[in-house]
């Protein structure tokens, strides 16, 4: 696109699309058919609400731009210690962008996590039982980044001699102006910061259980399984649980191992977090399985907690051409079988017209001889029908198994 003075000319583009669209072999220029679409109402409307689009769209990239230019780190500071004590730490703020920035500094407790495990940060002077924040001293209350720069900011953490034991958290932020989050949230109102997770020594708790695991769905037609953990943290301090689901077969047979938590995600005191794992297997696998998920957590003591749950692989597909060919076999024999009769009833009735009055003793043997082909013509339609409705039976039962298992 041409650009005019840093700025895309929305005009240009728009008489040059509508020429385009409208008038393709027409030399007509730019302008003049930007003259023919103001006079058009829709075309009027369409330029208006393309304008607001492509404003939108460069307000956000920009925003974007400037949000991705500046890098922090450490992200996460996690610290143990005593109350009474004064932990130093160092933040190092970079300008990735091009152009010069300046950045306010922020503190705001955290008084939980999300299900995806981002901190829903507290609205000012709440109290979660985790607070930090009025521990924290900042060096100063803005910064100044030039372009590729990167500054180092010194953080003091006085810890009360009257601080709880167990997790308490904060955040330090860099933001782009020196106003306070209007709602709290997972990260509403902020730019970009640390956190710190500090472990007060003292008597802490340390329990947790897995309040659901299962899957996503019940049947799946191929071994492509998504295992959902949800973990409760029922004690006073952040935990990382890690451990293994076990895939068992039909038969008990163990077909697979998936790990668990592998970023060693972290689940806040008195919270929940939904763990997703999956696993993916290019075997053709059929029936029921069962799975137990097994979790280690804790520093004071390595603690166990497990659940089971099952699913099903069923290669529907597979199935249904199986059962088509089958039915396609059956109905094969069938016909074929009835082919067959229809033959030798004809045989037998060119037979009896060829000899029919002449010999009284051969039509007298010819008369068993057509009741026996009658009785199997019988036999052969009941073993059909029979088979066909074991076959419908035998589906039935798979899906009641299916539904009820």
């Amino acid at each position: 696109m041409k650009k005019e003075d840093g700025k895309i000319s929305i005009t240009r583009q728009w008489g040059k699309f509508w020429r385009v669209l409208n008038f393709p072999d027409s030399p007509c220029s730019e302008k003049v058919c930007m003259k023919k679409l103001l006079k058009n109402p829709l075309g009027l409307i369409c330029l208006l609400f393309s304008t607001g689009i492509v404003a939108g769209i460069q307000a956000v990239e920009a925003q974007e731009q400037e949000i991705v230019g500046i890098q922090v780190t450490p992200p996460i500071i996690e610290v143990r210690a005593d109350p009474g004590e004064v932990v130093e730490e160092t933040i190092h703020v970079t300008n990735r962008g091009e152009g010069d920035q300046t950045l306010f500094l922020k503190t705001s407790d955290i008084k939980g996590t999300t299900q995806a495990g981002q901190p829903i940060f507290a609205e000012e002077g709440e109290l979660t039982g985790f607070e930090m924040s009025s521990w924290i001293k900042l060096p100063q209350d803005e910064i100044e980044l030039k372009s590729g720069g990167t500054e180092h900011v010194p953080i003091k953490i006085h810890i009360p001699e009257d601080a709880s034991p167990g997790g308490h958290f904060a955040g330090v932020f860099f933001t782009r102006e020196p106003i306070a989050p209007k709602e709290s949230g997972a990260g509403v109102g902020f730019g970009v910061g640390s956190v710190f997770t500090f472990r007060v020594s003292g008597e802490t708790q340390e329990e947790a259980r897995i309040r659901s695991f299962y899957t996503k769905k019940v049947v799946y037609q191929k071994p492509k399984i998504t295992f959902l953990t949800q973990i409760e943290n029922e004690g006073n301090v952040l935990i990382r649980p890690r451990g293994l689901i076990e895939i068992w077969d039909t038969f008990g047979n163990e077909v697979a191992k998936v790990e668990v938590n592998e970023k060693r995600g972290a689940v806040f005191p008195g919270g929940t977090r939904l763990l997703e794992e999956v696993w993916n297997s290019s075997k053709i696998s059929m029936g029921r399985y069962r799975a137990i998920v097994s979790l280690v957590y804790g520093e004071e003591g390595r603690k166990t907690i497990s659940q089971s749950t099952s699913f099903w692989i069923i290669p529907l597909r597979i199935i249904g051409i199986g059962a088509v060919i089958i039915l396609v076999f059956i109905l094969g024999i069938g016909l074929g079988v009835r082919l067959y009769i229809k033959k030798k009833m004809q045989e037998l009735q060119a037979l009896n017209q060829k000899v029919g009055g002449y010999h009284h003793k051969k039509t007298r043997e010819i008369e068993p001889t057509l009741l026996e082909e009658e009785g199997r013509r019988g036999f052969f339609a009941k073993l059909i029908k029979t088979t066909l409705t074991m076959f419908a039976i035998s589906i039935a039962i798979f899906l009641l198994l299916l539904l009820f298992a």
